[in-house]
């Protein structure tokens, strides 16, 4: 899929009421045209009209990507760096509770240690390709997991002593890809905050029942 920057270019194909078939202004194997002239070169008397709009902003080919089963794929490096490629490509899971201080801490350190063991990956070749954050509707930014949370983390092997809560906010909300919410309640206000997320929040438990509250 193409969508071009240039205004000329995007008034021709919004005047046009059809679909266009847009390729790359070079031919395969060879270096990217960056100006009309050099596409002429290579395409010869195959062009019937060119509309010049000066040297493309990037003097450089398009980076082409492939997406298949949420992963992003590089097949030609280009004007967008992979780096930002492969930040974009990591795949957000926020977990919230009210306070982030117990039922959204745990569920994301347990999913971390889940899901790292079914994909057979350590840690830190996990956070390159999943994202596993929590966050609370009435979270003190900042505060520490409770006591009781730690240690029953603990017990599993996983250690929430460096957790900090955080406000599950309106942006935060809108960078995940999939977000659970532990009760009822949670789904709501998740959805009040960010209406245009209302299709990837769903309950944690499938049945839709509420994950009681531990505090104290």
């Amino acid at each position: 899929v193409r969508w071009p920057s240039h205004k000329a270019a995007i008034e021709i194909v919004r005047a046009a009421r059809a679909r266009v078939g847009a390729t790359g202004a070079s031919l395969p194997g060879r270096v990217a045209a960056v100006t009309a002239q050099e596409a002429l070169e290579q395409f010869g008397g195959k062009v019937e009209v060119v509309v010049d709009g000066g040297p493309t902003r990037h003097k450089m080919a398009a980076t082409a990507v492939r997406v298949a089963r949420g992963r992003v794929e590089i097949i030609r490096e280009g004007a967008i760096p992979s780096s930002v490629l492969q930040e974009v490509g990591v795949v957000t899971v926020l977990f919230v509770c009210s306070g982030n201080t117990c039922r959204s801490p745990m569920a994301e350190r347990l999913f971390r240690k889940m899901l790292g063991r079914k994909l057979e990956v350590a840690e830190g070749e996990l956070e390159a390709r999943v994202r596993i954050v929590s966050a609370g509707t009435s979270a003190e930014e900042g505060a520490t997991a409770m006591p009781q949370a730690v240690e029953a983390m603990r017990e599993q092997g996983i250690d929430l002593g460096d957790h900090r809560a955080r406000s599950a906010t309106k942006e935060f909300i809108e960078e995940a890809d999939r977000v659970f919410a532990l009760t009822r309640s949670h789904l709501r206000t998740l959805k009040e905050r960010a209406p245009a997320c209302e299709g990837h929040i769903e309950m944690l438990d499938p049945d839709g029942a509420d994950v009681p509250d531990p505090y104290g």
